[in-house]
């Protein structure tokens, strides 16, 4: 698994994993994990076994008892038989991850595309908007 960044400390982990695993060697790590069948995308499989692995990870170096991730009613994640909060985001190659023992996180990862500069409006106030301007990296930052 090739981690990318890793910074926990007694009460917090954050992740960052760059995917190059293939299928197969990503289903040999992912121990006990409930395949969604409506997963077709290729792409999207090594996204949803990857940012179960590295929340396993995360759990580990924290502690505690991976059993899986379930979603809720509205679906955000949650570790199975635990009350820590986590969060996932992905987008092909890198799946990054967030987990709190009992603090809502948030993460969110991007590639520079220029989809993010016609939604920009949508998630940044004004203030990131204007430095930002049309610089996508900044806009992948922010």
């Amino acid at each position: 698994m090739p981690l990318v960044h890793l910074k926990e400390s007694s009460l917090r982990g954050v992740a960052l994993w760059h995917i190059t695993e293939s299928e197969d060697e990503l289903k040999s790590l992912a121990l006990n994990e409930e395949w969604p069948e409506d997963i077709v995308s290729p792409l999207k499989r090594l996204e949803w076994l990857s940012g179960r692995i590295l929340i396993g990870s995360l759990a580990k170096h924290q502690g505690i008892q991976y059993s899986g991730i379930v979603k809720d009613q509205f679906g955000k994640p949650f570790l199975k038989d635990s009350a820590y909060q986590i969060s996932l985001s992905h987008s092909y190659p890198y799946v990054a991850a967030q987990i709190h023992p009992s603090l809502s996180v948030g993460i969110d990862i991007e590639q520079p595309k220029d989809k993010l500069l016609r939604i920009a409006s949508r998630v940044l106030d004004p203030i990131e908007l204007e430095d930002a301007g049309t610089d996508i990296v900044k806009h992948c930052i922010y």
